[in-house]
């Protein structure tokens, strides 16, 4: 976890606004920590949506999590 920010902004990801503003299909990218990706996937999954991965950015490291609404 990140030391400077409280435990519940870590991994914060807008679910219910992003299902009411995609439509069936639409994809979803968000950068996060590489702490809280795992998470994040778990949490995508969840709440509906499908073909969630988790990406490297350019120094290959985890850093942002994709879905599609399913």
């Amino acid at each position: 976890r990140i030391p400077y920010l409280p435990e519940e902004a870590v991994c914060h990801l807008p679910l219910p606004q992003m299902r009411r503003v995609l439509r069936a299909g639409g994809g979803f990218a968000c950068e996060l920590h590489e702490t809280c990706l795992d998470e994040a996937a778990q949490r995508l999954q969840a709440a509906g949506f499908e073909e969630v991965r988790v990406k490297q950015d350019l120094a290959g490291k985890p850093r942002f999590a994709t879905a599609v609404w399913a």
